[in-house]
């Protein structure tokens, strides 16, 4: 596979470069004011607007299923007689990996112990129905229904790269049947601009969660204490292992990478597996899936409005708004990878192995958790209160067969994770930053090496403002112009797919 030197697109290189290092720099030198802002931001955009991400996801999920199902998901990505560029199971494990990234490990585990006191208005907290409520909607969260925001926007790339053969892996590019020649103007560099800060935005919020999960689990491995400096170290490791990664490229690196991942990642849940009450387990995932269901027009619209409660805000909206901030690299390097599927097998694998897989995770992760704090085993709502996800996790861990072997096996996982979902960002940043870039090419090595080292050290800027809500505000910042991107894909989409020859 070919790799693209020395083409560097600097209209959109230098801008979003320029900003990144701005906002790394305000939040290292300036913390103070930029936690007030950031707090301010959070609110209007989850408590004034929120209402949007609901409308757009829901509007994204039946947008989805019609590609899918309709005479369009045949079109394949390439020519008739073009094979599938990597198999079914390392195309999944590049997706998920792409596409989940921290949360598979720690939300899968503690989401629904969090959800058992901050429950909808109606539920009351640690009851019988807190309980089968949060295994349901910390699934819902991670399931088909976020999955479907990346459906329309790989579409979009799939067919402009694979079909039309455009030697360009950008969003603006998708919009190409709406904007005309202004897609390769400053209306095209503005959404490429815009995308790349809402890539380093969602990714910044896995790594601003997984560093302090990190440094906690060596703590209690090795006993060092915790500290800025191993958060730097950590950084440090990380850089290595994906700027290695990036260095040698998407078969050489990535693909293997996101391989060892699922594997780790069936090994783990197969340990969870071995000590769950079998019975509990799979009525708590029946129920779980009647829930949503029976619900799903309340789980996607509905909210408090009449209430006191704040759930929807705290919650639905967080989620949609950070699935929508990881849109772009999802759709990018998923299109990129499914070069030889179908239009229809793209959307479904997402839905179904992203979606599905999600499902089937935080299904047995969530209830497990469930299970030992119901029976009494561990008290994880007091741990969590009083020492933080990090400690709760180290204490589900602990429950665990062999479990100093499964807490290093755990350590593994999330830097594998991590190492895959930044592998996958840095890679897709440096393409959007490439004039030219076939299917069968790479962008430089050097760009995309830069772009690693830029996440790392916007990461490190969240991680030192302290604070899982300023993490989560960056997310939902950076990805809020997203939303007038999305619907513009949505719209380009069809005009595109209108104009077909079958």
């Amino acid at each position: 596979m070919k790799t693209k030197e020395h083409n560097i697109d600097y209209r959109i290189f230098i801008p979003s470069l320029v900003i990144a290092v701005v906002a790394i720099t305000l939040m290292i030198c300036f913390s103070d004011f930029s936690g007030k802002l950031l707090d301010r931001c959070f609110y209007f955009l989850t408590y004034k607007i929120g209402w949007v991400y609901l409308l757009l996801v829901a509007v994204l999920l039946v947008f989805s299923l019609w590609i899918a199902f309709s005479k369009f998901g045949s079109i394949k990505l390439g020519d008739k007689d073009t094979p599938k560029q990597y198999s079914d199971f390392s195309w999944t494990a590049m997706i998920f990996a792409a596409g989940m990234s921290i949360a598979v490990v720690l939300l899968g585990f503690i989401e629904p112990i969090n959800l058992l006191m901050s429950t909808p208005q109606e539920i009351e907290p640690m009851s019988d129905k807190a309980y089968e409520y949060a295994h349901m909607y910390a699934q819902f969260f991670q399931g088909p229904a976020a999955w479907c925001v990346y459906g329309p926007a790989s579409a979009a790339v799939g067919y402009t790269i694979y079909v039309k053969k455009e030697n360009v892996l950008k969003l603006s590019s998708a919009c190409t049947p709406v904007l005309g020649d202004y897609a390769n103007r400053w209306p095209g560099v503005t959404i490429d601009v815009l995308v790349m800060l809402g890539m380093i935005g969602g990714i910044s919020t896995s790594l601003g969660m997984g560093a302090p999960t990190v440094t906690a689990l060596i703590e209690y491995i090795t006993g060092i204490p915790q500290s800025t400096f191993m958060t730097v170290v950590v950084m440090f490791i990380w850089a290595c292992i994906f700027g290695t990664s990036v260095f040698l490229g998407l078969d050489k690196g990535i693909k293997k990478l996101s391989d060892i991942n699922l594997y780790v990642m069936f090994f783990l849940m197969a340990l969870v597996f071995f000590v769950i009450p079998k019975r509990e387990f799979f009525f708590n995932e029946l129920n779980s899936l009647g829930l949503m269901i029976d619900n799903i027009g309340e789980l996607m619209l509905g909210s408090s409005i009449f209430g006191t409660s704040t759930f929807t805000e705290d919650w639905t909206v967080f989620y949609w708004a950070w699935w929508l901030a990881f849109m772009p690299m999802v759709a990018l390097f998923g299109a990129r990878v499914s070069k030889g599927r179908t239009i229809r097998q793209m959307i479904l694998g997402e839905l179904v192995y992203g979606g599905g897989g999600s499902l089937l995770v935080f299904g047995l992760f969530g209830a497990y958790s469930l299970h030992l704090q119901r029976s009494g085993a561990v008290d994880l709502v007091k741990i969590l209160a009083e020492q933080g996800r990090e400690q709760t996790l180290i204490a589900i861990v602990n429950t665990l067969p062999m479990h100093n072997i499964t807490m290093v096996l755990v350590l593994c996982l999330i830097f594998i994770f991590l190492a895959t979902t930044i592998d996958s960002t840095a890679y897709t940043l440096a393409s959007v930053c490439t004039k030219k870039l076939s299917g069968d090419e790479q962008p430089a090595r050097y760009n995309r090496i830069t772009w690693a080292v830029i996440l790392l050290l916007f990461a490190l800027g969240l991680v030192l403002l302290g604070g899982l809500q300023i993490v989560q505000t960056a997310s939902i910042l950076l990805g809020f112009p997203l939303i007038f991107v999305t619907i513009l894909i949505m719209v380009s989409v069809k005009k595109m797919f209108n104009a077909h020859k079958f």
